[in-house]
């Protein structure tokens, strides 16, 4: 797989895993004491990129699968008197943004499955 292929994955990867969370926090919109949470997306990026450089497993630990860390505190938000800070019309607008990250991620993918296609059948003729 070239670096292209593998960054989109990892799109793919940080999409289904913020879905996750932005969905939790949907859930959760009228838990008191519910605080929203969110996936810092440098940090997800920067544990991908580890994983793709690493050579050798014994150069990282393993065993956390992609998007089942890095959830944290979305301290952006006011908290309501409940202590929740849930604002059901911001995730579902975090919601909608991800959806079309992730069907443009999974586009150029095809795409690019497409073009090495066409030209493994360019070669053999």
């Amino acid at each position: 797989m070239d670096d292209g292929v593998k960054t989109l994955t990892s799109l793919m990867d940080y999409t289904t895993a913020r879905q996750k969370v932005l969905s939790s926090n949907i859930a959760n919109s009228d838990t008191p004491g519910y605080t929203a949470k969110e996936i810092d997306f440098n940090a997800f990026f920067d544990k991908a990129r580890l994983k793709m450089v690493a050579t050798s497993p014994m150069h990282y630990k393993t065993g956390t699968q992609p998007g089942h860390e890095g959830a944290v505190i979305d301290e952006d938000t006011l908290f309501w008197g409940d202590k929740n800070n849930v604002e059901l019309d911001m995730e579902i607008s975090k919601m909608t943004e991800n959806g079309l990250l992730y069907q443009g991620a999974t586009k150029l993918i095809s795409t690019k499955y497409r073009l090495y296609k066409s030209a493994a059948k360019t070669a053999a003729q």
